[in-house]
């Protein structure tokens, strides 16, 4: 008998598995009659607190995203009122600066230096006689002028009248040793001289019938108190009817 004690307890020792199994097996209920089924419920108040936590975060969400959404907004409209402001200001600004340029501009016409023709005289034509000329300019601005350069240039023309031609080529075969001055406003600066040719008695005749002229051309350049460069460009011709000069109409310039 002891040995098979011994037997069964070595046997036991050689399937633990086997043993454990057999023991649950004789261990298990026979019908779930016999099982105590255990239900976790949830207490009500834990579930309203749960349901009120849940509504408190979806109206802080909705809250939240109105919040963005008129943020959003204003931050649109503010960019658009802002683009429609500096669009504004920006044309203002131009109209501005057209202006105060304007301002300056019609400022500095009314003060600046302007040089021109005061009065003029050509000699009348005689046989053998250089033609000569006496012209007085003056400035006629309100300030003084600098730099003043007057170079001038004479012509006989057998014809009528004078050409654009003939008034580029007067221009520029004119004198390269200007008479510089300068001229204070209101102050006058005569000039004077001849001709180099003087005409015959056949080119007098022409002169006088009004078939030939003589021209007399200047160009007059200076600059004012707003360091501005201007230009005068004076054509004039002997009227052989009233005997005196009167502008030629062709190529003058004041600026």
């Amino acid at each position: 008998m002891a040995k098979n004690a011994k037997a069964r307890q070595s046997q036991s020792h050689t399937r633990p598995h086997q043993n454990s199994a057999e023991h649950d097996k004789r261990n298990m209920p026979s019908s779930a009659s016999e099982t105590d089924i255990v239900e976790a419920k949830i207490p009500p108040n834990l579930l309203e607190k749960n349901a009120a936590t849940n509504k408190e975060k979806d109206a802080r969400d909705k809250k939240r995203f109105g919040i963005e959404l008129a943020t959003l907004i204003f931050v649109i409209i503010y960019a658009l009122l802002t683009a429609f402001i500096a669009a504004i200001n920006y044309g203002q600004l131009r109209e501005s600066r057209r202006v105060t340029s304007a301002t300056i501009q019609n400022f500095e016409k009314g003060q600046r230096a302007w040089i021109g023709l005061s009065s003029s005289d050509i000699m009348p034509p005689a046989p053998g006689v250089p033609l000569q000329w006496h012209m007085i300019y003056k400035n006629f601005g309100n300030s003084p002028a600098t730099q003043v350069q007057i170079r001038v240039n004479t012509k006989y023309i057998e014809a009528p009248f004078i050409n654009e031609v003939d008034f580029a080529f007067l221009i520029a075969g004119i004198d390269k040793k200007p008479v510089t001055t300068p001229m204070f406003n209101g102050q006058t600066y005569p000039t004077s001289g001849m001709m180099y040719f003087a005409p015959n008695a056949e080119q007098v005749h022409r002169i006088l019938v009004g078939k030939s002229i003589v021209v007399y051309v200047a160009e007059i350049t200076y600059r004012d108190i707003f360091d501005q460069t201007h230009e005068t460009r004076i054509c004039q011709v002997w009227e052989p009817v009233l005997r005196q000069t009167k502008s030629c109409g062709v190529g003058e310039l004041a600026n």
